[in-house]
């Protein structure tokens, strides 16, 4: 979206306080001064005038608004009072009664620049541009030194996709003012943008020409040489803009990649050692490489760059997490791992590191090694609640129910009121088939927080369940939609609970509901169906069985969505 409204107002305020030049300007001011002094002579139109003013200072737009309209009546074709009312407009972004203002200045008055401008500026902001270039066209005729309305005139060209005549304008703009590099660098983007890359190439030189110290020119002008492969320019390029800024990061990070992927690794290695050693004081460097390469999304060249960039502060703990982010990505779990191992204890990034370095276990199987890992990071962070909830839950992966609780202990001996280890408690209760104590946990969690959605849910689901307290079942489901109101899960615990109390219209329509947020769950495929079924429509209900059955991951839960399955068709599933 784009914020106009500022820009209107700028524009304004700049066109009506400074002199307007050759054609309009003398008589303009002219009739300013005359009408200005008015205001002075006529007590009731002066009273008004200065409370607006007052209003104005005190932030009162409105009360302001209706002095200046007060003191128009006195004097109705005043244009200065007009102006300011037009002003007062703007800064409430008003942009009908704005324009209905100008359009009345502009009736006694077609050439006042100034306000020709601000409609302009007022019907660009409403998407209007055929009627925004005609105004800019006209005081461009009026006054063809008014040189940022040809950069506005462009835009609105550009921004109705008129790219020819953006171009005209651009270049009406060099003639009218040759010295200007700024017509030239623009009508270059603009041929880039066309595809006319040979003609852009000109115009970019011409900058130079002029403004040799302008790095965005040269940066357009390496695009250019990229673009047609002339590797020697590009590297002379680079090297220019270097010598005269040596700190300017991104171009360094470039420069570095682009020989990389030119078979200049030498080159490479010399740029991000550089790099490297000015980290220490420099610490955006890592901001900035980070920034590029998520941009390129290259992850193997970024993990080298990043390498190499660590050989010039191999201590740097920032840099080691980032380069195994980067390996991650490069799918070099290995290297990853190396590179979070030199996260030191110390740094920000340690826990994270850890955490990484436990994925990594997990997703290889590695459940005692992504355990031990988080065991070492609890030895230098003994109170940190978070490893804790980690532990356990892999624990739980693995069934290993009774370890998952022994964890959650040492947690509740630090943190005795916290209600995470509590949901995750009353969790590894149900899956011991303690429902009792799973219910008290999450009760207990539920008071700790009264806004945990998930607990919500999974209390509510659980008395849907086992087909008790269906109305506080559904008290406690609604609370939770509550706090996630497009929650597939608990969207699907509210449709069964209506199917579990023989609502089974009720529950299709909020079970459709659910499918739709969550497209990949079998359970909630399997209820899809049980509920279909019920209301009979079976082709609808074998729809979602077989759905289950895609998703399936459980054994139990495959060998039952079957069984289903064959009653309603009378053949197995292979």
């Amino acid at each position: 979206m784009k914020s106009k409204y500022l820009i209107i107002f700028f524009i304004f305020i700049l066109s009506c306080s400074s002199a307007t030049k050759k054609m309009g300007p003398i008589v303009y001011d002219e009739v300013n001064q005359a009408d200005e002094a008015k205001i002075y002579q006529n007590s009731d139109i002066y009273y008004n005038f200065l409370e607006a003013q007052l209003s104005s200072k005190k932030g009162n737009i409105d009360k302001s608004i209706l002095y200046l309209k007060e003191a128009i009546k006195y004097d109705k074709e005043s244009i200065y009072l007009k102006k300011e009312l037009v002003s007062l407009y703007l800064k409430n972004k008003d942009m009908d009664n704005s324009e209905k203002i100008i359009k009345q200045i502009l009736k006694s008055s077609p050439n006042d620049i100034a306000s020709l401008i601000t409609l302009g500026g007022i019907k660009y902001n409403k998407q209007e541009y055929d009627d925004a270039a005609k105004l800019y066209e006209k005081v461009l005729k009026i006054d063809p030194s008014q040189y940022n309305i040809y950069l506005i005139l462009a835009s609105v060209y550009n921004e109705s996709n008129n790219l020819n005549k953006a171009e005209n304008v651009y270049e009406r703009l060099i003639k009218a003012a040759p010295h200007i590099y700024t017509g030239y660098f623009l009508l270059g983007k603009l041929l880039m943008n066309k595809g006319e890359i040979d003609k852009a190439e000109k115009q970019f030189k011409k900058v130079i020409d002029m403004r040799p110290d302008l790095i965005e020119a040269k940066l357009e002008l390496l695009n250019i040489y990229k673009a047609k492969g002339y590797s020697e320019k590009v590297i002379s390029m680079y090297k220019e803009i270097l010598k005269d800024n040596p700190d300017y990061i991104q171009a360094n990070i470039e420069f570095g990649v682009f020989c990389l992927k030119n078979d200049m690794e030498t080159d490479a290695e010399k740029i991000f050692f550089k790099l490297g050693e000015r980290i220490e004081e420099n610490p955006d460097i890592i901001k900035k490489a980070i920034e590029y390469f998520v941009t390129q999304k290259e992850a193997d060249s970024t993990a080298i760059a990043f390498e190499m960039i660590l050989k010039g502060c191999p201590d740097n703990s920032y840099l080691h997490y980032v380069t195994g982010i980067a390996y991650e990505d490069a799918k070099n779990k290995k290297m990853a791992i190396h590179h979070f191992k030199q996260v030191k204890p110390d740094s920000e990034f340690y826990q994270k590191a850890i955490m990484g370095i436990s994925y990594s276990y997990y997703q290889e199987g590695d459940f005692n090694g992504a355990i031990e890992i988080l065991n070492q990071a609890l030895t230098v962070n003994p109170e940190n609640i978070e490893l804790f909830l980690y532990i356990s839950a892999l624990y739980e992966e693995i069934t290993e129910y009774e370890k998952a609780i022994e964890v959650l202990e040492k947690g509740f001996d630090i943190e005795p009121d916290n209600a995470k280890l509590f949901f995750r408690l009353g969790v590894l209760y149900d899956k011991m088939g303690k429902k009792q104590e799973c219910i008290e946990a999450m009760q207990r969690a539920i008071k700790l927080d009264p806004t945990d959605a998930n607990a919500l849910n999974y209390l509510g689901y659980t008395y849907v369940d086992s087909e008790s307290n269906f109305e506080e079942a559904e008290n406690l489901i609604r609370k939770a939609l509550k706090y996630k109101p497009n929650d597939g899960y608990i969207t699907d615990s509210l449709g069964w609970l209506f199917y579990k109390k023989g609502m089974f219209k009720e529950a299709v329509e909020i079970l459709e509901n659910a499918v739709k947020l969550i497209t990949d769950d079998s359970i909630i495929f399997e209820h899809m169906g049980d509920a279909y079924l019920k209301i009979n429509k079976k082709d609808k209900a074998l729809q979602y069985y077989q759905e289950a059955l895609k998703f399936s991951k459980d054994d139990d839960d495959k060998t039952e969505i079957e069984r289903k399955i064959h009653e309603l068709t009378g053949f197995k599933t292979e």
